[in-house]
């Protein structure tokens, strides 16, 4: 029965990814600005992890505008992360700059709009105290004299500040652990192999920009943390909501790496 009751749940919380995917496609769908940009990559783990919380608090209606709004909200910065900090001259880079930043605008609007409909002012509210919050970590991360630890604790808290707020909102503090932890080594991981790849985000470029050499150094600092947050994570996966086991196995990336991770430290502890 319990199995049942299982893949019913998983079924109906499918549909409801479908439901949600498909309200931020439509309420961010612009036949100009889709020419010119691309559109961010929707991040279906958010989804699944905000509709658990949301379900769990069991007190909101028509979550789908809600969680479809913080979506939208964080893709909006997601673009404006892309806008370049340096003096551009080529006309057609102007132009494009000048479109990114139309397009997080026109995100931002969209946002306000979904969660106008739901008239929650306190969910504004506390949005954008965690925007502020966000951006602010953001600024402070435009800093090429960071060291280490402080660029990952940096990410970390870009990452996971606004479902943090989320979950404070919803009184579910046991949750926060768990999702900075897997949102943390998600993005870290994300991070570390666009570096591998001689790519960087719009978010690190100053932090690389006088120094090609730091490049080594991030990846064996990312490669420390990523360690610590996998070992976190599998020794309190059963004592985490089990949406985020069913993360890690659905994502082949994260599996991948906590794996690993897994086997390095059971080598080192001469376990294998």
């Amino acid at each position: 029965m319990s199995s049942q009751v299982n893949e019913g749940r998983v079924i109906r919380m499918n549909e409801e990814l479908k439901t949600i995917t498909k309200i931020i496609q439509e309420t961010t769908k612009h036949d100009v600005l889709d020419k010119y940009i691309v559109r961010p990559k929707i991040d279906e783990d958010k989804i699944l992890v905000l509709l658990s919380m949301f379900r769990e608090n069991n007190t909101y209606k028509n979550i789908d505008k809600y969680i479809a709004s913080i979506l939208i909200i964080q893709m909006a910065l997601e673009i404006h992360d892309t806008i370049a900090i340096q003096q551009l001259d080529e006309p057609r880079h102007v132009k494009a700059q000048q479109l990114t930043v139309l397009a997080g605008d026109f995100y931002s609007a969209q946002y306000y709009s979904l969660l106008a409909e739901l008239e929650d002012f306190k969910m504004v509210s506390y949005l954008s105290e965690a925007i502020q919050q966000q951006n602010e970590r953001k600024t402070e991360a435009f800093n090429e004299n960071l060291g280490y630890d402080r660029l990952f604790g940096l990410l970390q808290d870009i990452e996971t500040i606004i479902l943090t707020k989320i979950a404070q909102v919803l009184g579910l503090s046991h949750w926060i652990v768990p999702l900075k932890r897997f949102f943390s080594f998600k993005r870290i991981l994300t991070e570390k192999q666009k570096v591998l790849e001689g790519k960087t985000s719009g978010l690190l470029k100053p932090f690389f920009s006088n120094d090609s050499n730091r490049k080594a150094g991030f990846v064996k600092a990312a490669d420390s943390v990523l360690k610590k947050l996998s070992l976190n994570m599998v020794e309190d996966q059963d004592k985490s909501p089990s949406v985020f086991m069913n993360l890690c196995e659905n994502s082949s990336s994260v599996k991948k790496a906590l794996c690993e991770f897994g086997n390095k430290r059971k080598a080192e502890e001469g376990l294998t």
